[in-house]
């Protein structure tokens, strides 16, 4: 087996400053000892989009450095990767550009997995994982062969992180992936630490090494980041779950007394004396690891070691509920108590009506918070596994799990298995997880249908108020709401403080009066709502990461650029380059129509040009579905008979910008595409205006018209609030940054006019697209916001118009 005689030590930079120069000392002097052993160590640096301090440390090192590699990642996951690629040694460290290491860790290291039978199928870490600077503490680590270590334990707690000593083959293997904020998920050592566990690669430690972590403030550390979790990983999955039920069998005894008796204080004891001397030598480099010497001998009461957190509820918890789980496609339904609602007295009518417009090929999860004895029953009634009743509440109540604990596992199922569909009934739980991990929720479970069971509006009803509570809580998604009555409809959409599209429905009116009511006559299938109710209100859209190319809406795209110069060109060359960089190629035609006064060489890498009478054509070289034309002078008129032309098809998508498409527009264009708004024609016939948006166009293409707009380019003489008011809902859609409505207020309020309806419109299209668009507004504009300022008709007018079931494009930059 290959011996360790020389390794490479990956340190990884960002915009750390100084703080590099005391990492890279920590790893200059490790470096010296290692060389007393005949360990050969090669220090690579990686600096990501590094600043001009970092680079300048990097320089004062160049002696004591193999390489210095420059990279524009803008992501650690892909960094690490980086380094991983270009380092020449088969054994590898890992070490932040902010931490630092005690300078036996190369040597101590080496010599261990020397020692070791399972080297190449092992991960190794130092023994003490110590904090300082803003926070102190002593982590023991734990190797995973320990009988107290459970592998679910993973779920909620970040433990394995990047200092470690490995073989190259295991990250050949097993790739660092990179993390995606946007999308809500991180951190990258995180889900590299399950990926690596769920194939049996183990992890251990080296006796006698520390690692000291540098405690920052939450918003300077990745790591503290909130709101972020792992992404999918296969150690979560059914089928690790069926591996690690046969391995937790051969020991169900010991395992059971584990369960019961967790045996961890030997991981609670004193600093150990062996550490002092290794951080006395360490803060010769940095002065506050003083601090963690300090703190032991002053305080040897508290000054306690701790195992990694590990709370067995969780993991549990998340085998419990995921037992039961077929494969495929999922709905979940998450069911409160209802205690003012009948409790479970309508869950099988829920059932039937999601299974009467979602067919029968998915199966039905239900999150039930009611008691044991009622879901016994309810489950009684599938005797098929396609429909699965979770006892959740009751399972939870014996785990003691805290909030960001439940809301990890929660969040889990939704990243772990494919919901195509999610309803909330008055759940307590679901919402714990919206409020937790926001982003991730809206990258799984884009459109949530929440149903009132309320058979009236009663304002002291706290289960219609926690329902408002919970709209609010998924602020982030699409949600729409199906309600008794028009009068509760009205309530809850004045209430309900974000965008929602409420329907109240007659017929489940009726069916809610008669299952609730004390001696009524059980109703039948009959009074269910109608499929065209639900499918109405629960946009239901496969996530954007799992979208293919057969989910495509449109046959053709095309993008009108009316005064196109040389910069709004390379601006849509750089937003298709991102578009279309991430493998998506358009399987359809594409055109772009720009307006060019001087037909010069156009900045897209094309073939050679075609001309004809009154501009020239070109063919993207790359992308040969993509077709330019440029004209010296353009109508709209003209831009769409050419579009007809060469589509020859009325199912178009078409642009209309004054600004450059921002890459997510070319995505979705690109990509999945819009579902085709039916409405959108018949309103776009009734715009009038000319010069915006493109009203003649309507009759011969099917489909709708998305005007895109800067924060300028709408304030041009005249009424703007109507102009962009009136585009906006003929069009079908409103692309506007916070600082575009705030301007356009501002202009508003200066005019000593009142603040409008049409106005107030306006801030709640964008509210649609920006949460924050209301913390930009005047304070005087914001006073004004209230209910009373648009009758119930105008905001569920302004909704519907906005459709908002489509995407809302934006431009913000």
């Amino acid at each position: 087996m290959s011996r360790c005689k020389s390794a490479s030590v990956i340190v990884n930079g960002h915009r750390e400053g100084e703080l590099l120069a005391r990492t890279l000392r920590s790893a200059v002097a490790a470096k010296h000892v290692a060389a007393r052993d005949k360990i050969r160590i090669n220090i690579l640096l990686v600096l990501d989009n590094a600043d001009s301090a970092t680079r300048a440390v990097a320089k004062r090192f160049g002696d004591e450095l193999a390489a210095v590699h420059e990279v524009s990642y803008r992501n650690l996951g892909d960094s690490r990767q980086h380094g991983v690629r270009e380092a020449k040694d088969d054994w590898l460290f890992f070490l932040d550009g902010d931490d630092l290491i005690s300078d036996n860790w190369f040597a101590a290291a080496a010599a261990h997995a020397n020692a070791d039978r399972q080297r190449k199928a092992t991960v190794y870490h130092t023994e003490l994982f110590v904090g300082f600077d803003a926070q102190v503490f002593y982590r023991r680590a734990m190797s995973t062969d320990d009988p107290e270590f459970d592998p679910y334990g993973l779920i909620c707690d970040w433990f394995f992180c990047n200092n470690l000593f490995v073989h190259r083959s295991i990250l050949t293997d097993c790739p660092i992936q990179p993390y995606d904020h946007d999308a809500g998920y991180g951190a990258e050592d995180w889900h590299w630490s399950c990926e690596t566990t769920a194939r049996g690669i183990r992890r251990d430690f080296v006796p006698g090494t520390a690692y000291f972590y540098r405690i920052k403030p939450a918003e300077l550390s990745l790591g503290m980041t909130s709101g972020l979790i792992h992404k999918t990983t296969e150690l979560f999955s059914t089928d690790y779950l069926d591996r690690y039920r046969s391995t937790f069998s051969k020991s169900a005894t010991s395992r059971a007394e584990v369960a019961a008796e967790p045996k961890l204080a030997r991981f609670r004891q004193s600093v150990p004396a062996w550490y002092f001397e290794l951080a006395e030598r360490g803060a010769m480099i940095d002065a506050k690891i003083t601090e963690t010497i300090r703190f032991a001998l002053s305080n040897p009461a508290a000054a306690k070691t701790f195992p990694p957190r590990l709370h067995y509820g969780a993991g549990l918890f998340y085998r419990s509920v995921i037992g039961g789980f077929t494969r495929g496609e999922k709905i979940g339904i998450w069911w409160g108590a209802n205690p003012a609602s009948g409790g479970g007295a309508l869950l099988p009518d829920i059932v039937a009506m999601t299974r009467k417009h979602f067919g029968k090929s998915q199966q039905i999860v239900v999150m039930s918070e009611l008691d044991s004895f009622e879901n016994r029953r309810l489950q009684a009634l599938y005797t098929s596994d396609d429909v699965l009743i979770v006892d959740a509440k009751d399972t939870l109540d014996h785990m003691n799990m805290p909030d960001h604990y439940l809301a990890a596992v929660l969040i889990r199922l939704f990243i772990q298995f494919r919901f195509k569909a999610t309803i909330n009934v008055a759940s307590t739980l679901l919402p714990v997880a919206a409020q937790t991990y926001p982003k991730a929720l809206r990258t799984e479970a884009p459109s949530t249908l929440h149903i009132f069971l309320q058979r009236g509006l009663d304002h002291s009803d706290m289960e219609l108020s926690h329902m408002l509570g919970s709209l609010r809580a998924f602020r982030m998604q699409s949600n729409s709401g199906l309600v008794a009555t028009d009068r509760l409809a009205r309530h809850v959409s004045a209430q309900a403080g974000v965008p929602i599209r409420v329907q109240a429905d007659p017929l489940f009116a009726q069916m809610v009066e008669e299952r609730l009511t004390p001696g009524g006559t059980p109703g039948k299938a009959a009074y269910l709502p109608g499929p065209d109710t639900l499918a109405a209100l629960l946009d239901v859209r496969a996530p954007a990461s799992r979208a293919t190319t057969s989910q495509q809406r449109y046959k053709h795209t095309a993008f009108v650029l009316h005064d196109g110069g040389e910069t709004q060109l390379a601006g849509l060359e750089r937003a298709m380059g991102s578009a279309l960089g991430q493998g998506k190629r358009p399987t359809h035609r594409n055109i772009v129509i720009t307006a060019q006064r001087h037909l010069g060489s156009l900045p897209f890498a094309t073939e050679p040009s075609t001309r004809f009478k009154g501009g020239q054509r070109f063919r993207v070289a790359e992308h040969p579905n993509i077709e330019v034309h440029a004209f010296a002078s353009l109508s709209i008129g003209d831009a769409l008979k050419l579009i007809e032309k060469r589509t020859a098809s009325k199912d178009v998508l078409i642009a209309s910008a004054k600004a450059v498409p921002s890459a997510g527009f070319l995505q979705k264009a690109f990509g999945m595409g819009a579902k085709p708004n039916k409405s959108a024609s018949a309103r776009t016939k009734k715009a009038s205006r000319g010069g915006v948006g493109m009203p003649a166009f309507v009759h011969s293409v099917r489909g709708p018209v998305f005007d895109i707009c800067d924060r300028q380019s709408m304030l041009h003489g005249g009424d703007a609030t109507s102009i962009l008011l009136d585009t906006t809902l003929s069009m079908g859609a409103l692309t506007a940054s916070p600082e575009f409505i705030a301007r356009l207020a501002e202009r508003q309020a200066l005019s000593s006019l009142p603040f409008t309806s049409d106005l107030c419109l306006l801030v709640l299209a964008a509210m649609a697209v920006h949460d924050e668009a209301l913390s930009v507004l005047p304070e005087t504009v914001v006073g004004t916001l209230s209910p009373a300022v648009l009758t119930m008709d105008q905001r569920l007018h302004a909704l519907e118009a906005l459709a908002l079931d489509e995407p809302m494009l934006s431009v913000a930059e």
